[in-house]
């Protein structure tokens, strides 16, 4: 992956990815776009998983994400204001 580089002003969210590996974060100038980060990694999980999780929609699993996994992964979202 590449890194890029641009300025921002105001606030950032920091999408955070808590799991048994670590965690993995993603930078984002909105919240959703934090939350669309959030929808990838549980669309791709969804994608390999057989019932009971497949009535359920991307949103309603990233509110219930903790009980999903057994309490071992969690997302959060850290509003960051940049300095002046």
């Amino acid at each position: 992956m590449r890194e890029v580089v641009f300025k921002v002003r105001g606030t950032v969210y920091l999408a955070e990815y808590e799991h048994k590996h670590g965690n993995d974060y993603s930078v984002h100038t909105t919240q959703e776009g934090a939350q669309n980060w959030f929808r990838d990694i549980v669309s791709d999980w969804k994608s390999e998983c057989v019932d009971p999780y497949n009535e359920f929609s991307l949103d309603e699993l990233i509110e219930s994400w903790g009980e999903v996994t057994g309490h071992t992964e969690f997302f959060n979202i850290h509003e960051l204001e940049l300095q002046k």
